[in-house]
C-alpha cells in the first residue's frame, strides 16, 4: 500500500540527471597517389604555347625532317605537371637512343652529336616562349658534344599548390663555328635519335603523427644511371640506383672474384646496395659468373630487368648469413650456360614473371646450400 501511494505521487514528476554527449563528424580515410605528366608544346600562336600534347609515344618532340647546318636551333617546350595527391620530386633525362656517323668531305669519319649543343633552360616563363633565335643559341651556351643528361632533382607540390607545374625548354643547336668537319658526302646520312624520360618519386611533404620524415627513404631518382660506367660507380658509392637503357657490351669487362680461376662481369655487393632497379644487362666476355651478386646479412632487392649472357651461369646470388635477396621481375637469357643460381645460406625469393630462357637445350638450376629458394 506505501508502495503504490509513492507511485501515485510521482506521477507528473520530472526527474533530471547532469548528462553530455559528443558525436563526431564523419572521419574519412583518403589515399594519397602519385601521378607526374610530362607535355611538350604543338601548337604556339602569338609568342605563346596554347596546346600541349602528352609525351606518352611521342617521336616529333623534335623536327624529325630537320637538316642540320651551322646555325640552326631546335626547341622543344615542355611541362611538368603534378597530377597527384602527393608532393614529389622529379628528375628529366635525355639520353641518346641511336645515332648514324657519316663521312664528311674529307673523307673523315664523324658523329652528328659530336658537334651539337645541347641544354636544359627554364622557359621566359609559363607560357612565353623564345622570340629570337640568338637569345635561344645564347641559353644553349657553346659547349658541343650532344651527351645523355640527367637534370638536378626539381620538387613539384601537389595539384593546386602553388608550385605544382614546371616549364622548361630543351634545346639543340649547331654553331655557326662548325665548319666542313660535319658536312657530310656519301650515301650514309649521318642522323641521330634522342629519347626523353621523367622519374618521379615522393617528397617528405606530407606528415602523420610524428612529423613529415617517414618517406625520407623513398627512391632518389638522382642515382639515375644510363651507362656502364655510371653504373659501377654508382655501385660503387652505393644506396638505391635506377638504371635506365642497355648497357653496353662492348664497355663489359672481366672482374676476379674470389676463389681460383673465379671470374663476373657486374657485380652488387648488397652491404652497399639495397636494391637495384631496371636496365637491360648484355653480358658476353665469357666470365664465369655474369650478373654477380653478393649478400652478407643484408636485404637486397633486384627488379624489373634484363639479363643475357654467354657466362657459365648468367645470374649467381651468393646470400650468407641469413641475408635476404628478392628477385622480381626479371627477363634471364642465358645464351651458354645455365640461367639462375642461388647459393644461399639466407632467403631468396623468386617473384612474378621472373623468367628463364635457357638456349641450347641448357638447363636453368636452383641450388641452395641450407634454406630453399622459394
Amino acid at each position: 500500500l506505501s508502495l503504490l501511494l509513492c507511485c501515485s505521487m510521482l506521477v507528473g514528476t520530472t526527474f533530471a540527471w547532469f548528462t553530455d554527449s559528443v558525436t563526431s563528424g564523419k572521419n574519412q580515410i583518403v589515399a594519397g597517389n602519385l601521378d607526374i605528366e610530362l607535355e611538350y608544346a604543338t601548337k604556339i600562336e602569338n609568342g605563346q604555347v596554347t596546346e600541349w600534347t602528352t609525351v606518352k609515344g611521342a617521336e616529333d618532340i623534335f623536327d624529325p625532317n630537320a637538316l642540320w647546318e651551322p646555325g640552326r636551333v631546335e626547341v622543344a617546350y615542355l611541362k611538368v605537371s603534378n597530377l597527384g595527391t602527393l608532393a614529389l620530386k622529379y628528375q628529366l633525362g635525355v639520353n641518346v637512343i641511336g645515332e648514324t656517323a657519316g663521312t664528311n668531305v674529307d673523307s673523315e669519319e664523324f658523329k652528328l652529336s659530336d658537334h651539337l649543343v645541347f641544354a636544359v633552360v627554364e622557359m621566359p616563363d609559363a607560357l612565353s616562349v623564345y622570340a629570337e633565335r640568338e637569345a635561344v643559341a645564347a641559353a644553349a651556351g657553346t659547349e658541343k658534344g650532344l651527351k645523355d643528361y640527367n637534370g638536378t632533382t626539381t620538387m613539384l607540390d601537389a595539384k593546386g599548390g602553388a608550385n605544382d607545374t614546371d616549364y622548361v625548354a630543351l634545346v639543340i643547336y649547331m654553331p655557326e663555328t662548325v665548319g666542313n668537319e660535319a658536312n657530310y658526302r656519301g650515301t650514309t646520312v649521318p642522323t641521330i635519335e634522342l629519347g626523353v624520360n621523367l622519374h618521379a618519386t615522393q617528397k617528405d611533404a606530407e606528415s602523420d603523427s610524428f612529423g613529415s620524415d617517414y618517406d625520407k627513404d623513398a627512391w632518389d631518382d638522382a642515382l639515375k644511371v644510363t651507362t656502364l660506367a655510371e653504373l659501377e660507380d654508382a655501385l660503387e658509392r652505393g644506396g638505391r640506383v635506377a638504371v635506365v637503357g642497355t648497357m653496353d657490351p662492348v664497355e663489359t669487362k672481366l672482374y676476379e672474384s674470389w676463389g681460383a680461376g673465379n671470374t663476373y662481369e657486374l657485380m652488387v655487393d648488397g652491404s652497399k646496395v639495397p636494391a637495384l632497379r631496371g636496365g637491360e644487362y648484355v653480358l658476353d666476355e665469357g666470365a664465369k659468373y655474369g650478373f654477380f651478386v653478393a649478400n652478407n646479412g643484408e636485404t637486397v632487392v633486384l627488379s624489373d630487368m634484363k639479363v643475357t649472357s654467354d657466362s657459365q651461369w648468367t645470374m649467381y646470388v651468393a646470400n650468407y648469413n641469413g641475408g635476404n635477396i628478392t628477385v622480381e621481375n626479371v627477363d634471364i637469357t642465358a645464351e651458354k650456360g645455365a640461367g639462375f643460381y642461388s647459393y644461399s645460406s639466407g632467403t631468396t625469393t623468386l617473384l612474378r614473371h621472373t623468367e628463364q630462357k635457357p638456349q641450347k637445350e641448357q638447363v636453368c638450376r636452383l641450388f641452395y646450400l641450407s634454406s630453399p629458394v622459394t
